[in-house]
């Protein structure tokens, strides 16, 4: 391979490569069962309306802070199977949030005519 430096191409340097290509290891990219079950169950717990929800939906939005701050800032926790579970807590709270208010919206009708 050739790798061309400088100002306009004006240096080659042949024998070094930048970049070498490898296969994508998909073992990195499992999430865990568990946190694919309890998306699961935050779903559920989504669609019903009751006292609670605004707490759920609280808890919900906390948990996702927390998971995100702790991907961006701890070492440990920059892996990619804590990311996948980082964006399931995410599709929670944006789910939550727009599963309530359909059934809100569903629920609360208005007549326009009148």
């Amino acid at each position: 391979p050739i790798r061309v430096t400088g100002n306009y191409g004006s240096e080659i340097v042949r024998g070094n490569v930048a970049f070498r290509p490898r296969l994508l290891d998909l073992a990195l990219l499992e999430p865990s069962l568990a946190g694919l079950v309890a998306l699961f169950f935050e779903m559920l717990k989504a669609a019903r309306a009751g006292s609670g929800t605004i707490a759920d939906h609280m808890l919900s939005t906390a948990v996702f802070v927390v998971a995100l701050v702790c991907f961006l800032l701890l070492d440990y926790c920059g892996t990619a199977t804590f990311f996948l579970l980082t964006v399931m807590t995410l599709i929670d709270v944006v789910a939550g949030f727009s599963i309530s208010i359909f059934s809100v919206r569903r629920d609360f009708s208005v007549d326009r005519n009148g």
